[in-house]
C-alpha cells in the first residue's frame, strides 16, 4: 500500500515525503523542499514535474488527473495538498483501486501563524525567478517537458495555483487546450508581480499592525475545515513531527538526519508572531479570500450528497 501525505502549505509535506522515501534533500536557502517527480513515456515528468494532487482548487483536480497521478506515481509516499475531492465517492473508489491510504498532517490553532507565514514565504512568493527561463512547453494536460535545470520551480500546477490565489482568470492558452506551444511568462502580468522582490516586504508590512489579522482570522476557517476533515485518514500531528522528540522509532539510525532537516526548514524570519506558538483569544472567522470561498462551496456541495 502507498501513502499520500496530505498537508497545507507551510507544514513541510514535501520534506516529510522526501525523508520517508529516503530521497536526497533538496532544501533551498529558505528551507523549502521541492516535490518529488517521475518520468513518463520518456519525458521528464520531473524530476520536479507535475503532481496534480498539489492543486489548490478542488475543481481543478479532475478525476482524470487524480487517477493519472495515482496510477503513475512510483513512490511509496506522495505529497498532496488538501484532498477536498475525497468527499466524492468516485475519488475514494480510485484510492481503493490503486491501493492508497491518506496520512494527514493536522495542527492546532496555536500553529496557524507559523504555518501561514511559512506557506507565504516558501510557496506563494518564491515561485518565479525572473532571471530564469520564462518558456515552458505544454505537451498534454498531464505531461510537461521543460528545461528544469534553469528553473525547476516553474511547473504547470504552480501556474494554476498562483492564478487562483491572485484572483486572475486562467489564460486562454490553458482554457482551450494543452497542445504544444511556447508560453512567454513576461506576457502574464501576474508573474511579473510575483517576481518582484519587494512584494514580500509589502505584504508583511501590511499585517504588522495586527500580527494575527491575516495569519489567523483570514485563514482560520480554511484551517479548521482541513483539520476537521478526518474521514478515512491516519492523523499525523504537526507538533509531534517538528516540535517534539524524534517521531520515527522504526528508523532509529536516521534521527540526526531528520533533526537537521527540521532545523534547516524554518524560515529566517522572526516577526509577526512567527514561531511563537501562541493561540490568540476568540477571533471572528472571516471569509474573504477566494480560496476559502471556493473550498467551502465545494465541501457544501459534496457533503450534501454523501
Amino acid at each position: 500500500m502507498k501513502t499520500i501525505i496530505e498537508y497545507v502549505g507551510g507544514t513541510k509535506g514535501d520534506m516529510l515525503c522526501r525523508f520517508l522515501n529516503n530521497a536526497e534533500s533538496t532544501q533551498t536557502s529558505i528551507g523549502k523542499s521541492t516535490p518529488m517527480g517521475w518520468r513518463k513515456n520518456g519525458l521528464n515528468y520531473g524530476p520536479y514535474g507535475i503532481n496534480w494532487l498539489k492543486l489548490i482548487n478542488p475543481y481543478e483536480l479532475t478525476l482524470e488527473r487524480f487517477e493519472d497521478v495515482l496510477s503513475e506515481n512510483p513512490y511509496e509516499f506522495l505529497s498532496s495538498h488538501p484532498l477536498w475531492v475525497t468527499y466524492d465517492k468516485n475519488y475514494r473508489d480510485l484510492l481503493k483501486k490503486y491501493n492508497y491510504k491518506i496520512s494527514s498532517i493536522k495542527f492546532e490553532p496555536k500553529h496557524y501563524v507559523t504555518i501561514q507565514i511559512e506557506g507565504l514565504l516558501k510557496n506563494m512568493l518564491n515561485r518565479v525567478d525572473e532571471k530564469a527561463s520564462k518558456d515552458i512547453i505544454v505537451k498534454t494536460n498531464t505531461e510537461v517537458k521543460e528545461d528544469s535545470s534553469k528553473n525547476p520551480q516553474i511547473r504547470l500546477y504552480d501556474i494554476f495555483n498562483i492564478l487562483f490565489f491572485e484572483k486572475k482568470e486562467i489564460p486562454e492558452w490553458i482554457k482551450k487546450d494543452a497542445a504544444t506551444k511556447n508560453i512567454n511568462f513576461e506576457d502574464l502580468d501576474i508573474f511579473k508581480e510575483v517576481a518582484r522582490t519587494g512584494r514580500i516586504q509589502n505584504i508583511l508590512k501590511n499585517i504588522s499592525n495586527n500580527k494575527y489579522h491575516n495569519f489567523y482570522e483570514k485563514n482560520a476557517r480554511i484551517f479548521r475545515s482541513f483539520n476537521e476533515m478526518t474521514e478515512n485518514r491516519t492523523i499525523l500531528n504537526y507538533e509531534d513531527l517538528y516540535l517534539g522528540q524524534y517521531p520515527f522509532s522504526h528508523l532509529p539510525d536516521r534521527e540526526k538526519e531528520w533533526n537537521d532537516l527540521v532545523e534547516n526548514s524554518w524560515c529566517d524570519y522572526d516577526e509577526n508572531g512567527y514561531r511563537e506558538f501562541d493561540e490568540p483569544g476568540p477571533i471572528k472567522e472571516i471569509n474573504t479570500n477566494i480560496y476559502t470561498k471556493t473550498v467551502i462551496r465545494y465541501l457544501e456541495q459534496w457533503k450534501n450528497l454523501d
